[in-house]
């Protein structure tokens, strides 16, 4: 038997702070300031992805000047991939996940489990795109609720860039749906640590739309 408790965001950071990770959430804040907008991208821990994707996303984001690109490259981190990436951009192969979300307007994502909470903590609206497990159902759930778009990563060359600007354009789509599961939003946002009920009620609502770890 399972029980959905929420989210551990509490003990995962003392967990996993680290000197490197203090400096990069330090030069995402920096660049975040002259920034119109930033897009967080991560595929997670059990998701490769591959140079192929990382192209997909130079394409779409590293002609935007007024974008702040953050990206969680995982095992594709690689001196050759760092000499590619564009001027808008700040990679590492991972990335102080909860402290780039507090400044992040949309999320690429794989859809796992963890991240999609974070990112509904955070008050993000997602761009899915689901690999395998159980992460079509969740980001379906995400879809269905309101909180972002779920695309096939077989379509990500074609449909990732309008799906993100959709997301960042669209009250429907974006941060202005959230509020309808979670009135104190901006509350939240505030004092991440504490989470609270109404955050509560809405990861609930997406464990029971997902099914997920019955």
């Amino acid at each position: 038997a399972f029980r959905f408790v929420g989210q551990v965001v509490n003990a995962r950071r003392s967990l996993c702070q680290s000197a490197a990770w203090d400096d990069f959430a330090r030069a995402c804040r920096e660049r975040a300031r002259a920034a119109s907008r930033v897009v967080f991208v991560s595929m997670g821990t059990t998701v490769v992805a591959d140079a192929r994707f990382w192209r997909v996303v130079r394409r779409a984001f590293g002609a935007d000047p007024d974008a702040l690109v953050v990206c969680a490259l995982g095992s594709s981190a690689s001196d050759e991939m760092a000499a590619q990436c564009p001027p808008n951009t700040l990679w590492a192969a991972s990335v102080p996940q909860l402290e780039v979300l507090a400044l992040a307007h949309v999320f690429v994502t794989q859809a796992g489990m963890n991240s999609v909470l974070e990112a509904l903590l955070a008050g993000v609206p997602m761009v899915c795109l689901p690999h395998f497990g159980d992460q079509p159902g969740i980001a379906n759930a995400v879809q269905d609720l309101g909180a972002g778009l779920m695309v096939d990563p077989l379509d990500a060359g074609r449909l990732l860039r309008d799906s993100v600007y959709a997301v960042l354009s669209d009250p429907a789509l974006g941060e202005d749906a959230l509020p309808t599961y979670l009135p104190d939003v901006e509350a939240i946002r505030k004092d991440r640590s504490s989470g609270g009920r109404k955050w509560y009620t809405l990861a609930s609502a997406l464990h029971r739309e997902t099914g997920a770890f019955m």
